[in-house]
């Protein structure tokens, strides 16, 4: 069942899926907001997925403390890997500019694949 979090400019929304759980966050992420990332996260891997989806294609923007979440999550989730969808390219070059493209697997895609 989907569960939702509202933050005046942040919306996240965790699915579960089958073998994948998604977090799919629409607005800005900054210092104000990101805990609800790791959070939502954390929540996300209560399900034992196969793989954990961090939806951030209607992120508009977000800041070195929404990555510093990101990668929180990211070693909490360890062995199970952690797949990042971006449009917008700003958050890209966020990825890109920390060397954390490795890290995740960073996707770029053209359109927004997940509604909550």
């Amino acid at each position: 069942m989907p569960q939702q979090s509202d933050d005046n400019d942040l919306t996240i929304t965790t699915v579960s899926a089958g073998a994948v759980a998604s977090v799919i966050v629409a607005g800005e992420v900054d210092i104000t907001n990101a805990a609800q990332l790791s959070g939502a996260g954390r929540s996300a891997l209560e399900s034992n997925p196969a793989e954990l989806v961090f939806d951030l294609t209607a992120v508009t923007f977000m800041d070195s403390s929404g990555l510093g979440h990101l990668v929180r999550v990211l070693h909490a989730a360890r062995p199970v890997p952690v797949r990042v969808l971006v449009t917008h390219p700003s958050l890209l070059r966020l990825f890109d500019i920390t060397g954390l493209l490795g890290a995740f697997d960073v996707q770029h895609v053209t359109a927004a694949p997940s509604t909550p």
